[in-house]
């Protein structure tokens, strides 16, 4: 006769068996993560250089004719381009004036996305998803593995740029 505690007992074994067994899988992934994608810029760097990095990076579609290998950023222009869109474009284009009559080159790129370009919408998703909305009307960073990594605090100008460039490309 076989004894219903026993079959119990076994159950209730597996059971606590295989929670534990996915708790240190989820456990191990999550160390695994913040060990290799971590960027090693504390926060109080990152305030002096007037960025923001996320925790975990984010895969993203790869925009053409930028770097690989190094840190590149990215603007999306929404569609109404409204006042606060206006002033980053003029801020980018005075950038990239100040920097041509200094003669001064830099391996941050900026990329302007607007809605003529493929996967503009896809872009444009990314920033809106929820744990993004912060980065929305700012310049977005990617790092040297193509990843979405966080975004640029406004405002723009060429010693800005030539900081970020100088600590995140060196």
């Amino acid at each position: 006769m076989i004894d219903t505690y026993k079959i119990v007992s076994r159950g209730r074994f597996l059971f606590f068996f295989i929670a534990l067994v996915l708790l240190g899988a989820w456990v191990i992934n999550k160390a695994y993560q913040k060990h290799f994608n971590q960027i090693q810029i504390t926060p109080a760097e990152q305030e002096s250089l007037g960025i923001d990095l996320l925790e975990f990076p984010r895969n993203m579609k790869p925009i053409e004719n930028l770097k690989s290998q190094s840190w590149t950023s990215f603007y999306v222009e929404p569609e109404n381009c409204d006042t606060l869109c206006v002033r980053t474009l003029a801020q980018l284009e005075q950038i990239e004036l100040d920097a041509k009559v200094a003669k001064v080159t830099s391996n941050l790129e900026i990329q302007v996305i607007n809605n003529q370009i493929s996967g503009y919408k896809e872009y444009l998703s990314l920033i809106r998803s929820p744990g993004y909305s912060q980065h929305f009307d700012r310049i977005l960073l990617i790092n040297p593995k193509g990843q979405f990594a966080g975004s640029i605090i406004a405002p723009y100008n060429l010693a800005h740029w030539q900081a970020l460039d100088k600590r995140l490309n060196q």
